[in-house]
C-alpha cells in the first residue's frame, strides 16, 4: 500500500467489479429458482437447518425448542435465531417458503456488506489516489468469492455477523476522524448496543468487541483527549454487556453456562493445539479470495509449508503498510490485526471443530479482502516499466481473478453446494419412507432430519443439552436405550453403535449402506414406558 501518484486504470477495476458483483449475486440468486430442488439443498448447511428448526419452533410458538417443541435449548446463536424466526413467521410456519426467505435476507446482507466494506475501504484509503477503486475491487472480490458466496449462504448467523461488524468498524473509523475532543456519551453509547448486537450475532464477537474498545484510547489524537477516549471506552463496553446480558443470563440460569450448549459440543474434544495445523489454509483463501485451498491436500506438508510461508509474509506486508500507512490505515489494520490473531488463537489453540475453522475465522475475510485488493494495485502501479507495464500487468490480474471466481462458483453450483446440507438427504428419505409417523427417531446429526421431521431426538449434544451431559459422562449408549427411540438414523459409522453395550441388547442393525452412507438401527425390546420427552432427552439441566 505504498503511495503512488500515477495514474490508475479506474474503467478496467470498475469493469470487473462489476462483473463480480454481477457474479456473486447470480450465484446466490439461481438456487432459489429452485432448479432440482437446490433451493433447500443448494447453499443451507447442517448447522444451518439446526439453526432453521429452532427459528421455525419459536415462529410457531413452541419457544426456543427442539424435536417437537419438547426438549428446550440454548445451542444456537440469539440474534439470527430470532430474526429467521420472523421470516418463519411471515412464512406460515411453512418450512420451504421460509427456508426461501431465510436465503433472501443473506443475500441482502452479503450485498449490505459489501457495500460496507466498499465505504471502509473508500475511508481508510483516501489518501491514495487509488483509494475508491481499490475500495470497490476489494468488496466486489470478496462478494464474488466462492469462499464468501457459501459462508454468507449457509442458514447460519455468518452473513450477518460481517454486516453487523462492519457495521460498527465503519462507525468507529468515521468517529475517530471527527475533531471534536469532548466526552460523546450518546455516540458510544450506540456504538455500544451495536456491539451488543455483534455479539448476539455470534459469541465470539467478544474480541471484536475487546480490541475495539481497546484501540479506541489509542487513537486519541492528543492526551488531552485520552480522558474522553477511556471513557467512551468504557461506555461502548458496558453498553455492549447491557445488550448481550438477557442472552448470557438466560444461558447461565437456564442451562448453567453462558457458553451455548453447542458451543461446549464443538469443543468436548479439543486437544490443545489441535487446530493450529488448519490455520494457513484458511487464513491464505481469504488473503488469495479466488484461490481455494482444497480439505483434503490442505494439511500435506508442502501445501502447509507453501500456505503458512505466504501468510507469514502477508502479516509482514500488512505490519510494514501500518508503519508507513496514514492514521486511517493503521487504525484499520490495528482493528483487523488484533481481531485476527484473537480468533485464531483461540479456534486454533483451544477450540474443537476443526472442519469449520474456517467458518470460525470468515469475520476478518472482508479485511484481508480490501488489504489484497490494494496490495494489488498499488504493487501493480509501482512496477518497472511506468504505467503502461502496471496497466498490464493489473488488466491481466483482474482477468484472471474475475475468470477464477466465477469458475470455481461455477463448480460449486454445478456440485450443489459445498459443505452443504445435501449429504443428509439420504438419511430424511430413509426416515421419511420407513419410520411411522408417531415414532421417535434419534440421530447424531440432527440438522436435516430435526427440521424436516419434527420427532427427532439429538444424540451429540450440540442442541440437546441432556445429551450433552451423557457425551461428556461417556454414557452415550445407555442414555439411547433409555429414550423413547423406535430407530436410530445417520451416516453409515452409525452401524458400528450395534457393538455397543446396552445398545445391542435393545436394537438391531436394519441398514448399512457404504454406498449411500447410512445407516439404521430399529429397537426390537418394548420402548420405555416415558410420559414426558422433555424430562429425559432434554429442557434445562435438572429441569
Amino acid at each position: 500500500m505504498e503511495r503512488t501518484e500515477r495514474p490508475h486504470p479506474a474503467r478496467a477495476i470498475l469493469a470487473a467489479s462489476l462483473v463480480l458483483l454481477v457474479a456473486g449475486a447470480g450465484f446466490r440468486v439461481a438456487p432459489l429458482l429452485d432448479h432440482g430442488d437446490r433451493l433447500l439443498w443448494q447453499w443451507p448447511t447442517e448447522d444451518g437447518y439446526l439453526m432453521m428448526t429452532i427459528a421455525r419452533n419459536l415462529a410457531l410458538g413452541r419457544g426456543m425448542t427442539i424435536s417437537a417443541g419438547e426438549v428446550e435449548t440454548n445451542g444456537t446463536q440469539p440474534l439470527t435465531t430470532f430474526l429467521w424466526a420472523g421470516l418463519f413467521r411471515l412464512a406460515g410456519g411453512d418450512r420451504r417458503a421460509g427456508v426461501l426467505l431465510v436465503q433472501v435476507w443473506q443475500i441482502l446482507a452479503a450485498a449490505g456488506a459489501a457495500f460496507l466494506l466498499q465505504k471502509v475501504g473508500s475511508r481508510v484509503l483516501r489518501d491514495r489516489p487509488w483509494g475508491r477503486s481499490a475500495a470497490t475491487l476489494g468488496a466486489a472480490a470478496w462478494f464474488a468469492s466462492p469462499v464468501a458466496v457459501d459462508r454468507t449462504m449457509n442458514g447460519l448467523e455468518t452473513g450477518t455477523y460481517v454486516l453487523l461488524l462492519l457495521a460498527a468498524a465503519h462507525l468507529w473509523l468515521r468517529w475517530l476522524e471527527d475533531p471534536v475532543p469532548g466526552f460523546r456519551a450518546g455516540a458510544a453509547a450506540a456504538l455500544g448496543a451495536i456491539l451488543g448486537l455483534t455479539f448476539l450475532a455470534r459469541i465470539d464477537a467478544v474480541f471484536f468487541i475487546a480490541a475495539l474498545t481497546g484501540l479506541h484510547p489509542l487513537f486519541a489524537r492528543d492526551r488531552s483527549a485520552l480522558p474522553a477516549r477511556l471513557a467512551e471506552s468504557t461506555v461502548m463496553g458496558l453498553g455492549s454487556i447491557a445488550v448481550a446480558s438477557p442472552w448470557l443470563l438466560h444461558g447461565l440460569l437456564r442451562f448453567g453456562s453462558v457458553m451455548p450448549v453447542s458451543g461446549t459440543a464443538q469443543s468436548a474434544a479439543a486437544t490443545l493445539g489441535g487446530n493450529l495445523a488448519g490455520l494457513p489454509g484458511a487464513l491464505f483463501e481469504y488473503a488469495a479470495l479466488v484461490i481455494p485451498v482444497p480439505t483434503r491436500i490442505e494439511g500435506t506438508w508442502p501445501v502447509l509449508a507453501a500456505t503458512t510461508a505466504s501468510v507469514l509474509a502477508y502479516a509482514a506486508a500488512l505490519l510494514l503498510a501500518a508503519v508507513r500507512g496514514s492514521r486511517r490505515e493503521r487504525m484499520a489494520l490495528a482493528l483487523a490485526g488484533v481481531t485476527s490473531i484473537a480468533l485464531a488463537v483461540y479456534y486454533g489453540v483451544f477450540f474443537g471443530a476443526s472442519h469449520f475453522l474456517s467458518r470460525y475465522l470468515f469475520p476478518v475475510s472482508p479485511f484481508f479482502a480490501l488489504a489484497s485488493a490494494s496490495f494489488l494495485v498499488a504493487l501493480a502501479l509501482r512496477l518497472p516499466g511506468g504505467a503502461p507495464m502496471g496497466r498490464r500487468v493489473l488488466a491481466a490480474a483482474l482477468s484472471a481473478a474475475v475468470l477464477l471466481a466465477i469458475g470455481l462458483d461455477a463448480r460449486v453450483y454445478a456440485a450443489g453446494g459445498r459443505g452443504s446440507a445435501a449429504d443428509h438427504r439420504q438419511v430424511l428419505r430413509w426416515v421419511e419412507a420407513n419410520v411411522p409417523p408417531e415414532a421417535w427417531v434419534g440421530a447424531v446429526q440432527t440438522g436435516v432430519l430435526g427440521f424436516f421431521h419434527d420427532r427427532t431426538l439429538n444424540l451429540d449434544g450440540k442442541v440437546n443439552p441432556e445429551a450433552l451431559a451423557a457425551r461428556l459422562a461417556r454414557r452415550v449408549p445407555a442414555y439411547v436405550v433409555d429414550l423413547p427411540i423406535a430407530y436410530v438414523v445417520d451416516w453409515a459409522g452409525l452401524a458400528s453403535w450395534i457393538e455397543l453395550e446396552p445398545i445391542d441388547r435393545h436394537f438391531e442393525l436394519v441398514v448399512h449402506d457404504r454406498a449411500a452412507n447410512l445407516a439404521a438401527l430399529r429397537r426390537v425390546t418394548p420402548l420405555p414406558d416415558v410420559q414426558d420427552v422433555a424430562r429425559v432427552a432434554g429442557g434445562a439441566p435438572g429441569g
